[in-house]
Parts: structure tokens; C-alpha cells; sequence
């Protein structure tokens, strides 16, 4: 599964629907179907995505990947935040997710 959520997340940024970075996701949270947090972003991003989620009903996910994975699969040295604009890029990469975990579908 490691592999098909940082695949799908690449493949999400070549086709423009990622936005990423604190500021950027703020400013785009309107376009947002999902915010990305990588497993060691810091506190204060984690309380800020899930207001962010919260007031804009927007699913926040916790990926089991450090910023530096984040950042890799989206062409960046780190990345502790990104919001997926599209939906289907967005299920995709919950579905991973939960699979990683172990969550049943």
C-alpha cells in the first residue's frame, strides 16, 4: 500500500490538484476534498488542518508518512500539510490509507 498512496499523491500533484504548505491550503480550503498531514508534522499544523476541517467540512487524514516521504512524492524536500482539490484523487488515497492501517472498506 506504501507504494499506491505515494503514487496516487504524485500523480495528484502532476495533474495540478494538490496544493501544499499551511498558507496555501488556508487560502484554498474552499477547493479542498482533502488535507494531507504527514505522521510528524508539527502541532500547531496538525490544530490549524483540523480547525481548518472542522469549519469547512473537510476530511483532515494523518498519512503514515513522514514530511520527507510528503514532500518526495510531491517534487518538495519536506511537507507536512497538502490539500487534494480533487475527489477522486481524495478517495483514493483514503482508501490507501485505511488499507495501511487496516481498517475493513
Amino acid at each position: 500500500m506504501t507504494g499506491k498512496f505515494l503514487t496516487t499523491l504524485g500523480l495528484a500533484r502532476k495533474a495540478g490538484r494538490v496544493i501544499y504548505g499551511l498558507d496555501s491550503v488556508r487560502a484554498g480550503i474552499g477547493t479542498c476534498a482533502l488535507i494531507l498531514l504527514a505522521s510528524d508534522a508539527g502541532a500547531s499544523v496538525c490544530r490549524e488542518a483540523r480547525h481548518l476541517g472542522e469549519k469547512h467540512g473537510v476530511r483532515v487524514m494523518t498519512a503514515q508518512f513522514p514530511k520527507t516521504d510528503i514532500g518526495r512524492a510531491l517534487g518538495k524536500s519536506l511537507c507536512s500539510i497538502a490539500g487534494v482539490t480533487d475527489t477522486g484523487f481524495s478517495k483514493a488515497l483514503i482508501s490507501y490509507g485505511e488499507a495501511a492501517e487496516g481498517v475493513p472498506h
